[in-house]
């Protein structure tokens, strides 16, 4: 997060602001800035961050201020920077223009070098900060500023100086570079350290499927209109049965399916999931199998359903005494839909697709990932800025043969595409960018994933100190769970 909270005897900055805070106050941080609060701190919740200013040497204070400190505040509303992001398909990256991307509160500017590769520099020209990405493709391999023709190459290493002639004595000095982004063009996708430190093995933050060259990788992006943090946090929680039920995946589950969409949680929380190779969350694959409807077999790591039927004893609706006895979901509609869906389903299995524990739920830095028989599913969200988020939707398939591969493209554009990213997952969408992320929460016991997520992220999350997120605060700040 990079913010220092500072004692009562220097200015607190946060975010890149800078204020004195008035003693005997108590101030809250939303999205990097300091918003008094009136009432006590206890009433500010659990997951905000509060700094109580009191004067030096206090019987409370201590020395300086005191501290308290909620995780959510602890990740950085711009993104964990010490990882690999998608940046841009790599067709879309041609040979004359330079394309902008805003990624992590940054403009990268991508164009293609000497040997045809997808480069990426820094959008501010060192000369005079002129965008770079206003600039042309004159010479195969270079990009020119179009304020005084500075030519760069791949590597940032300002070459020539178009406006000053060959007797330029700017090429060639190390203060003339543009910074440059390492890149990795994996799957047709071209992913960009965004990390001040040196770039991390590309393979552990992005997924298997796009290192294996039997893969066939299809996408599809959209921006929300919300910080990452909220739109990362948007997964296996009570909303799926309610926010979803209309959506076009969830009218085709099977009953068995849709019986565990519906009663997964049933006022208690899921299993705890634990932390495997300090960059991901995995439940146990039985146990998700389970909720997932998927049958008992503990190889079974589908998200297909599995032609079990609904426990015995446990009805299909809920009955709430306190709304006068009515029941949810309404009628039974959806119930004999999905037994009709039921004979649709195959339990086939697609060659090609292995179970991989560390990248079968949530992973650092921002991705979801879901494997099902015949395909996975993909959910990677870049920060664009502390209110806009870039989500890719990534879905994988492993043909064998040219014309499945034709057939999955036109499956994906014509139904996949729609039927999951823009139908089902639009539905998240529009709850999500209508959230008050930086208000006090009430968690209830099936809000477990965000709040190991957040965990997650604070004590293992990539930093360029090493220190991890947990230490990025003052001597006197304690972690709140």
């Amino acid at each position: 997060m990079g913010d220092q909270l500072g004692c009562n005897s220097k200015p607190v900055s946060l975010s890149g602001t800078s204020r004195r805070p008035m003693e005997g106050l108590s101030y809250k941080v939303v999205y990097g800035r300091l918003s008094p609060i009136r009432a006590s701190p206890r009433s500010v919740g659990r997951e905000t961050l509060v700094l109580q200013i009191e004067p030096e040497g206090s019987a409370q204070g201590g020395e300086g201020s005191r501290t308290r400190l909620g995780l959510r505040e602890l990740i950085p509303p711009s993104g964990l920077r010490e990882y690999w992001y998608p940046g841009i398909a790599e067709n879309k990256v041609g040979r004359r223009r330079p394309v902008a991307v805003q990624m992590l509160g940054e403009i990268v500017v991508f164009f293609r070098g000497e040997d045809g590769a997808v480069a990426a520099l820094a959008d501010p020209c060192p000369h005079r900060g002129e965008s770079l990405s206003g600039g042309r493709c004159h010479f195969k391999g270079f990009l020119t500023c179009c304020y005084h023709g500075w030519t760069f190459d791949q590597n940032g290493e300002c070459v020539a100086v178009l406006g000053e002639g060959t007797e330029s004595v700017i090429p060639g000095q190390a203060t003339a570079r543009a910074r440059r982004y390492p890149t990795a063009i994996l799957g047709g996708m071209v992913f960009v350290w965004m990390g001040d430190g040196p770039a991390a093995p590309a393979e552990e933050d992005i997924p298997p499927e796009f290192f294996r060259p039997d893969s066939q990788i299809l996408q599809s992006s959209v921006v929300w209109e919300c910080n990452w943090r909220p739109a990362m946090e948007n997964f296996f929680d009570a909303h799926i049965y309610y926010v979803h039920r209309n959506s076009g995946r969830l009218l085709s589950f099977s009953y068995s399916r849709l019986f565990s969409a519906i009663h997964c949680f049933d006022g208690k929380g899921a299993q705890a999931p634990r932390v495997v190779n300090n960059r991901a969350l995995a439940f146990d694959r039985a146990h998700l199998n389970s909720l997932r409807g998927d049958g008992e077999d503990p190889e079974a790591h589908s998200d297909v359903p599995s032609a079990r039927e609904m426990p015995s004893g446990v009805p299909f609706q809920y009955t709430f005494p306190a709304l006068n006895g009515a029941k949810w979901p309404k009628t039974r509609l959806r119930y004999y839909i999905a037994r009709s869906m039921s004979m649709f389903w195959r339990n086939s299995t697609e060659s090609g697709i292995e179970p991989n524990v560390e990248w079968s739920m949530l992973h650092l830095p921002a991705i979801i990932r879901v494997i099902n028989r015949r395909w996975i599913y993909s959910r990677i969200t870049v920060p664009v800025s502390e209110t806009t988020s870039r989500i890719f939707y990534i879905h994988a398939r492993y043909p064998g043969n040219r014309f499945k591969r034709i057939l999955n493209r036109i499956s994906f554009h014509v139904f996949y595409n729609w039927w999951f990213n823009r139908n089902f997952s639009g539905q998240d969408k529009r709850v999500v960018e209508n959230q008050y992320y930086d208000r006090p929460e009430k968690f209830s016991p099936s809000d477990l994933i965000p709040k190991e997520w957040r965990k997650l992220i604070v004590g293992h999350a990539r930093t360029t100190d090493g220190l991890g997120l947990r230490h990025r605060s003052s001597p006197h700040a304690r972690a709140m769970p």
